[in-house]
């Protein structure tokens, strides 16, 4: 099997570049390629920043990304541990892992506090809006916005569509935050949005990721984050926990 892990990142910052390194030895022990893209992403004259850094190889090197079987993305907030499992031993076309509708995190005290799930009947949502909402909670199986954007796998048999539905809906896609805020939001904003968009159009398409592959700090718990291969140290309070995770012998690098 030919696969690829990829990551965006632009500018490079301490903490992508320490991820860079872990997840490139991650690539190398599972017999993975590893590429990083760090070129500014313009569309239509419009540059709508490092957030679309997961769809740059579909705009621009679709060409490289056919020749794989399956492709992975990560986030540079993102540690591999030497809890050593393969991604790309998953099977589905497109995988991630679910989010939760919300939930508020104590990292002090290490203990999740209540599910707060959003609410589908919204005046405000479209009909459009609603199936789209509707449809991702029924793959997840509960009150769900979709999967997290930090990793994701693709299948090759899904690339070419996926980069072609990224094409046809760029005008639409471009400007969903001034026209479409509350979808926006609710489904996390920026590519996460996008993805789930494009998830809850094609459901059959979608796959869950386990959540040792995407070990995210306010889903998971922190102190259980061991038994993960890919520690993922989401939302700018949890950084300064990767600088702090990096130097342990159990953090590739």
């Amino acid at each position: 099997m030919k696969k690829l892990i990829y990551q965006y990142s632009n500018p490079t910052l301490d903490i992508a570049n320490k991820s860079i390194q872990s997840i490139s030895t991650y690539s190398k022990l599972i017999k993975a390629d590893h590429i990083v893209y760090d070129k500014n992403i313009v569309i239509n004259n419009v540059s709508p920043g490092n957030y679309w850094g997961i769809f740059y190889p579909f705009l621009y090197d679709l060409e490289l990304l056919l020749k794989y079987d399956k492709i992975c993305y990560i986030d540079t907030d993102v540690l591999a541990t030497t809890h050593l499992n393969d991604i790309f031993t998953n099977e589905g076309y497109i995988l991630g892992c679910h989010n939760y509708a919300s939930m508020h995190r104590n990292l002090d005290t290490e203990m999740h506090d209540a599910y707060l799930h959003f609410d589908t009947s919204h005046s405000s949502f479209s009909d459009y809006d609603k199936t789209i909402l509707n449809s991702l909670t029924n793959i997840a199986k509960y009150n769900s916005r979709g999967i997290n954007s930090g990793v994701v796998l693709f299948d090759k048999h899904i690339i070419k569509y996926f980069s072609e539905w990224l094409y046809d809906n760029l005008p639409y896609l471009l400007n969903i935050e001034d026209n479409n805020p509350i979808l926006w939001r609710e489904l996390g904003k920026y590519d996460q949005t996008i993805i789930n968009i494009f998830i809850g159009e094609n459901p059959k398409n979608m796959g869950n990721l386990n959540a040792i592959f995407n070990w995210r700090l306010n889903r998971c718990e922190y102190s259980n984050r061991w038994i993960a291969t890919l520690i993922h140290y989401i939302i700018k309070i949890n950084k300064h926990y990767l600088l702090e995770d990096y130097p342990n012998d159990r953090i590739l690098k």
